[in-house]
């Protein structure tokens, strides 16, 4: 006898984030606090409440868990449950199972940095299912992320980042000939924009002025001047470094293009005509001590500098202004991007739907041109045999024609026969 498969096991999840403990992106890494709990569907909220509530270990030695949930993007993470013999497996007489983690450490992320400082990134955590889906698989409609009512923080100390409500999506992959079902919850993150304000233009600013201050003081021998620009100097390159120091080093071709140039532009601006001027009155202080240079010699260039400066100090504020404007731009494409993504999957749809009729118009044609065949050759067969019944009953015809005209001869001599008359002698 045929015996059918068992029906998969529906499974319901509930993923309740605590806390995003730290965001790394030089180290392609976030750090995430979170509750897990993953059982039958259908089991009794009852059951689940005595669960979360139970503080015995079960003895795990007397069953094998059915099906089995694993983080997969995780680096190094601690299970607070299993650590403190607290029950994180459970099975019920009516075959429910129950699993449960509080985990606690670091998970492998991928930021795209080429946007930053006005970047927006999804942090996953990815749960698997060890059993094929013919086995187990996740309930598409009893499974929830959210943030825990008592989270700590809904972000890094609520300055760096805003972060969005968590959503549930459910993939399938395949692994040496077996498909298995995957839960990925995406967590939205967003840089403000006031942290790139605060932490990267204020200290240029602050520094541009200190620039500007030692530039104009008037500082005799022209050597003062030159000590407190070359320290400013140092200063830029240490910050940029610095900046540059916590990007992750595969993305440094990427990230330097719109971030560490455009670094590059406000510093070059605020130092660079400072130092070069402070360089030739370096040599022009020479030349006045040995009256080879004029005053208005000295003054020309001056003037040349600060033109200069002036101009590229409005040139600067167009860079802050394409800043607001890529920011704007980005956010429209991410709205585009969604769109784009929304009508692809009507697409897909629609397609798909009319993949699936073609294919059952296809399916429907090949019966009725079958049928048509069958037909056809139960036609031929029923003709093949009509005309051997014909041809049968022609030749058995034929027969009793000849049988009744052998009869009628045999008839007439006999009646030849008896019609001649008797005669005596």
């Amino acid at each position: 006898m045929l015996q059918l498969p068992p029906e998969p096991q529906e499974l319901a999840v509930d993923v309740r984030i605590e806390h995003i403990t730290s965001i790394a992106p030089a180290t392609l890494s976030f750090g995430c606090h979170f509750n897990f709990l993953c059982c039958t569907s259908g089991s009794n909220s009852l059951q689940e409440f005595a669960f979360r509530q139970q503080k015995q270990q079960q003895d795990n030695s007397t069953f094998d868990m059915a099906w089995n949930v694993k983080v997969s993007n995780v680096i190094s993470a601690e299970d607070r449950y299993a650590k403190s013999g607290e029950l994180t497996i459970m099975k019920l007489d009516n075959g429910a199972y129950f699993q449960r983690a509080h985990l606690v450490g670091t998970f492998a992320q991928y930021f795209h940095l080429d946007k930053y400082p006005f970047d927006f990134h999804t942090l996953k955590l990815v749960f698997d299912l060890d059993k094929d889906m013919e086995f187990a698989r996740f309930d598409e409609k009893n499974v929830r992320a959210a943030f825990s009512t008592d989270s700590i923080l809904l972000g890094l100390g609520g300055v760096n980042w805003d972060i969005g409500k968590p959503y549930c999506q459910l993939k399938k992959f395949k692994k040496k000939r077996h498909i298995f079902h995957r839960l990925i919850v995406h967590i939205p993150i967003h840089r403000r924009a006031e942290n790139f304000l605060y932490q990267v233009l204020f200290p240029l600013l602050i520094t541009d002025f200190v620039a500007m201050n030692s530039y104009f003081l008037e500082l005799e021998p022209i050597y003062d001047r030159m000590d407190g620009l070359v320290a400013l100097l140092l200063t830029y390159f240490t910050f940029k470094w610095t900046v540059g120091a916590s990007l992750p080093p595969v993305e440094i071709i990427i990230i330097l293009v719109p971030y560490l140039t455009m670094l590059d532009r406000i510093f070059n601006i605020s130092y660079a005509f400072f130092l070069i001027h402070a360089l030739i009155a370096v040599v022009m202080g020479h030349f006045a001590e040995s009256h080879h240079l004029t005053w208005n010699f000295e003054m020309g260039i001056f003037l040349i500098v600060l033109i200069s400066y002036l101009f590229f100090r409005l040139r600067q504020l167009k860079y802050c202004f394409d800043i607001g404007k890529h920011a704007l731009l980005f956010r429209q494409s991410k709205k585009r991007s969604k769109n784009v993504e929304h009508n692809d999957k009507e697409t897909d749809y629609t397609l798909n739907r009319q993949q699936t009729l073609s294919t059952s118009l296809a399916a429907v044609n090949d019966i009725n041109v079958m049928r048509q065949a069958n037909y056809g050759e139960i036609f031929s067969q029923s003709a093949r045999r009509r005309s051997s019944v014909v041809s049968q009953s022609d030749l058995s015809l034929q027969s009793v024609t000849l049988d009744m005209s052998s009869s009628k001869d045999n008839e007439n001599s006999f009646g030849s026969r008896t019609q001649t008359p008797f005669r005596f002698n």
